[in-house]
């Protein structure tokens, strides 16, 4: 990530400090364009065509039919779930809980992304997530909500040796062997 957001920092008329911010953008499937200073008499064709050939120079993206994506769908993820640590670093807000919130059906639309973002709450607000995990597992929750948090603990997320769910009554660990 750090080697691609030095590359990207090099392209012409990308505003000091931005590069990241452009990664972020198209994450959150923005197209980057404000984050540069542009020539007035470039059109925005040319614009997006430059913002194209840039990023696919971080070996982040690639060409995708018409369009772009990322190379990995987990680079998104933790580009997206970066950036919403950022906003919301403790977890208080309750514009924050809707990203663990219970959901419906399984996997979750942004199963990934809300696993990263859990992951980097975990030290600064871990009550926090611990109370929304704990929603998850309540009976009216629990299917198919318990999928994620076994998920989340199967991939290693919680820098812990694991999570305690005294609701539910288990001890949920990552795998030993991986």
């Amino acid at each position: 990530m750090q080697a691609a957001v030095r590359a990207l920092a090099t392209a012409s008329f990308l505003r000091p400090g931005e590069a990241r911010a452009v990664l972020e953008d198209v994450a959150r499937e923005r197209d980057g364009l404000a984050r540069f200073d542009w020539p007035r008499e470039m059109p925005d064709t040319e614009r997006r065509e430059r913002v194209a050939a840039y990023l696919r120079t971080t070996g982040l993206v690639v060409a995708d039919g018409s369009g772009l994506r990322f190379s990995r769908p987990e680079v998104a993820d933790y580009l997206v779930a970066d950036h919403l640590f950022r906003r919301y670093p403790r977890a208080r807000s309750p514009r924050a809980w809707k990203y663990l919130a219970p959901q419906e059906i399984w996997p979750w639309p942004d199963a990934g992304m809300q696993q990263i973002l859990a992951a980097l709450w975990w030290r600064p607000a871990r009550p926090v997530v611990e109370r929304r995990i704990g929603r998850l597992l309540e009976d009216r929750h629990r299917d198919p909500n318990i999928r994620f948090v076994i998920d989340l603990v199967r991939r290693g997320l919680l820098p812990d040796d694991g999570i305690r769910i005294v609701h539910f009554g288990l001890r949920l660990a990552p795998d030993e062997g991986g």
